[in-house]
C-alpha cells in the first residue's frame, strides 16, 4: 500500500511539474509573441483569416497591417470597408485604430473592449449605405455579440466634414449598437464647433439611426454631408445666412437617417442663432422650431413658434417650403420695416422701396410666395401702420388690406389721415415683364377735408402762408411707372376747395396784378373764396372741362389744358363780380355784361411762372 501511495504521489507531483512547465512554458510562448509582434505585423494570412466571419456580410473588410502592444491593446494600420455592390474606392479607411483590451477577459464569452481610438477615420457613408433587403443591412451586422467600448475619434473625415475629436460610449446587444454620451468638436482649429450630451441607436435589422444631439457650430461646416446625402433644400436654406456670422448658431434635437431609402432623414429640433443675416438682412436672434425631411421623394423645411428680431422690432410665425424650395407658405406678424421685410422673404418690391416709414407698421399676412418666381404669389396681408412719406406726401395712421396675387398687388380700401383731412379708395400694382421697373397701376381715390394750406406746398404750387382752405375730391387714375411718370399718366375726376384765399396763389398772382391796374385796389379786396374744377388727363395732359373759383368780390371761371410735363398753361379766362350762382351777381354782371370782354384773360407760360393777359385790350 505505501508503494501504491507513494507512486500516486510521485504521479501527481510529475503531473503538476508537467503542468507548470506547461504554463511557464506557454506563457513565455505567449511573451515571445506579444514581444514578437510588438515589434512585427502579423502575417497576411492570420489576418485574412481573422476578417473571414466579417467578410461573409455584405462587405469587404480589408486590414493592411496589425501589431501587438501589451499595454495599449492591438493596433490595426489602413482599416478599408467596402461595399461588395459597388467596387470603387473604400466608403470606410481609418489610418490607425488602437484597442486597448482587457486582457483577462480574452477567455471570456461576452468580451469587452475598454477603448478603441481611431485616428485620422475617412468615412464616406454612400458608399456603404444600401437598403435592407432579406434581412441583410446596408452596414455590418453586429453579429450578436455582447460588446461594450469607449470611442474616440481624432481627425474623422465624414462624407465632406472634419471632425476634429469625437468620444462616445457604445455597447452592443443583439441587432442593435448604442452610442452614448457623445461629445466633440467639428470644423476647423480657428473656429471649431461642438456637440455634446448626443446618443445614437442603430438598428441593423430595420436599417435605421436615431441620433439626439446638443450642438453650436456654424451650420456651413455640414454642407458637404447634407450635399452628398442629397439634402438640397436644407443646402439652400443655410447658404441663406450669412456664412461668416453663423458661429453660435445652435441646434437641439434629433436626426432620424433611414437606409431603406438612401435620401431619407428627418430632422427636427430647435435652431437658435445671433447677430448673424439671413438673405443679407441682420438680425439680432434668430429662433425656429425645425422639421426638415428629405427624401428620394421629395424634401421639405418646416419652421413653427419663428422669430425674427431687429433693432425696430420682429418677425414671428410659422412657415414651410417643399420641393426645391421654390414655394413657401407662410404665416405670421411682423413689425420690422417692411423692405427688410420682404428681402427676408426673397421678394423685390422697388414700390416699397420708395416709402420712409418713421413708425413701422405692423403686418399680418399668411399666403405663399415664390422667392424664384413673384407671378406665383398668393398671399393677403393687413397693413396698419404709423407716418410715412411717399414721393413727399405725408401719410398718418394708414390702413388697409393688401392681395398679392402673381403680378397684381392691391391696397384694398386703405384708409389714411392725410394733412389734416382724410384719403381713401383702392390702388392696384401690375408688374410687367418680369420687371418692377415696368409697373402699371389704377385706383381710385376720395380726398376728404385735406388742409390745402398744408397740402399746397406738396405739389409744389404754394406755401402755406399764403393760401388755406378745405380741400376735397375724387380721382380715378391710371399709367405706368417710368422716369417721367407723368408721360404714362391718365386720370380723371374732380377736386373742390372751400374758403380758401385761393387768390393769394402763385397761379392767380399775374391776375390779381392785372386786375388791379384795370381796377386799382381791386387786389385788396379779394377775400376768401371756393373752387370747383372738373378735369380729364391723358398721357399727362390735362383737359380743364370746368373750372371755377367763386369769391365774394369776383368769380373766375376758365377751360383749357394744363402739361404736367412740360408743366405750362393753355386756357381761357373769364373774370365775373361776385359769386357767379347768387342774385345779386347776377344782377351785377347783367349790367357790365357789356364790358364782359375786357375781362377776357389767357393764361399761358409755366407753373413757376405763370402769364397773364386780357385778350381784348
Amino acid at each position: 500500500m505505501n508503494k501504491i501511495r507513494v507512486k500516486f504521489n510521485n504521479f501527481c507531483l510529475s503531473l503538476f511539474k508537467f503542468f507548470v512547465r506547461f504554463i511557464a512554458i506557454t506563457a513565455c510562448v505567449v511573451i515571445v509573441l506579444v514581444i514578437f509582434f510588438s515589434f512585427y505585423d502579423f502575417p497576411r494570412f492570420m489576418i485574412k483569416k481573422g476578417l473571414a466571419i466579417p467578410n461573409k456580410s455584405s462587405f469587404y473588410f480589408d486590414i493592411e497591417r496589425v501589431r501587438l502592444n501589451f499595454f495599449s491593446g492591438v493596433i490595426f494600420k489602413n482599416i478599408y470597408v467596402y461595399r461588395k455592390e459597388k467596387p470603387g474606392e473604400a466608403g470606410v479607411h481609418i489610418k490607425t485604430m488602437i484597442t486597448d483590451i482587457n486582457w483577462f477577459d480574452m477567455f471570456q464569452s461576452h468580451r469587452r473592449i475598454r477603448k478603441v481610438k481611431f485616428l485620422n477615420t475617412s468615412i464616406k457613408s454612400r458608399q456603404l449605405i444600401v437598403p435592407a433587403i432579406d434581412g441583410e443591412g446596408g452596414l455590418p451586422p453586429p453579429f450578436n455579440l455582447f460588446i461594450e467600448s469607449s470611442l474616440y475619434f481624432k481627425d474623422l473625415y465624414l462624407d465632406g466634414v472634419w471632425v476634429l475629436e469625437m468620444t462616445a460610449d457604445a455597447k452592443c446587444r443583439g441587432s442593435k449598437l448604442f452610442v452614448e454620451h457623445i461629445a466633440g468638436s467639428l470644423g476647423n482649429l480657428e473656429n471649431p464647433g461642438t456637440f455634446s450630451g448626443g446618443t445614437m441607436v442603430y438598428d441593423s435589422e430595420k436599417a435605421l439611426i436615431d441620433i439626439d444631439i446638443s450642438a453650436k457650430l456654424n451650420p456651413y461646416f455640414l454642407v458637404p454631408l447634407f450635399t452628398r446625402w442629397g439634402n438640397t433644400t436644407l443646402v439652400d436654406f443655410i447658404h441663406r445666412f450669412d456664412k461668416e456670422t453663423m458661429h453660435e448658431t445652435t441646434f437641439v434635437g434629433t436626426i432620424e437617417r433611414d437606409f431603406n431609402s438612401i435620401d431619407s432623414m428627418l430632422l427636427k429640433g430647435l435652431f437658435e442663432v445671433d447677430e448673424s443675416k439671413y438673405n443679407n438682412v441682420d438680425f439680432l436672434s434668430a429662433e425656429s422650431e425645425l422639421t426638415i425631411y428629405t427624401s428620394k421623394e421629395g424634401s421639405s423645411i418646416k419652421g413653427e413658434k419663428s422669430y425674427v428680431v431687429r433693432d425696430e422690432g420682429l418677425v414671428h410665425g410659422s412657415f414651410i417650403t417643399e420641393g426645391d424650395y421654390s414655394e413657401i407658405k407662410f404665416q405670421g406678424k411682423s413689425t420690422i420695416e417692411p423692405v427688410e421685410l420682404l428681402q427676408l422673404m426673397n421678394i423685390k418690391n422697388e414700390f416699397i422701396e420708395e416709402i420712409d416709414f418713421i413708425t413701422q407698421p405692423t403686418i399680418t399676412a399668411t399666403g405663399k410666395v415664390s422667392p424664384r418666381n413673384y407671378t406665383n404669389n398668393s398671399f393677403y396681408a393687413n397693413i396698419d401702420s404709423g407716418n410715412f412719406v411717399y414721393s413727399n406726401f405725408y401719410f398718418t395712421t394708414f390702413k388697409s388690406g393688401v392681395i398679392v396675387n402673381g403680378i397684381t398687388n392691391q391696397f384694398k380700401e386703405f384708409d389714411s389721415d392725410f394733412y389734416d383731412g382724410k384719403i381713401n379708395g383702392d390702388l392696384t400694382f401690375c408688374i410687367l415683364d418680369n420687371s418692377y421697373t415696368n409697373v402699371e397701376y389704377y385706383g381710385n381715390f376720395v380726398l376728404d377735408s385735406v388742409n390745402y394750406g398744408l397740402f399746397a406746398p406738396v405739389l409744389g404750387m404754394d406755401n402755406s402762408e399764403a393760401v388755406s382752405g378745405r380741400f376735397n375730391g375724387k380721382v380715378k387714375l391710371d399709367g405706368v411707372l417710368s422716369d417721367v411718370i407723368w408721360s404714362e399718366m391718365n386720370a380723371s375726376g374732380y377736386f373742390s376747395i372751400k374758403d380758401g384765399w385761393l387768390f393769394r396763389m402763385k397761379i392767380f398772382g399775374g391776375l390779381s396784378k392785372l386786375l388791379g391796374e384795370i381796377i386799382p385796389g381791386l387786389d385788396f379786396v379779394m377775400s376768401q373764396s371756393d373752387a370747383t374744377i372738373d378735369f380729364e388727363m391723358k398721357k399727362g395732359i390735362v383737359d380743364i372741362q370746368r373750372l371755377v373759383v367763386n369769391g365774394d368780390v369776383l368769380s373766375v371761371s376758365a377751360t383749357g389744358k394744363a402739361n404736367m410735363i412740360t408743366r405750362t398753361y393753355d386756357m381761357k379766362v373769364q373774370v365775373k363780380f361776385m359769386k357767379q350762382h347768387t342774385f345779386v351777381a347776377k344782377f351785377i354782371n347783367t349790367i357790365v355784361w357789356p364790358l364782359s370782354k375786357f375781362f377776357e384773360m389767357s393764361l399761358t407760360g409755366t407753373f413757376e411762372n405763370p402769364v397773364w393777359k386780357a385778350v381784348n385790350f
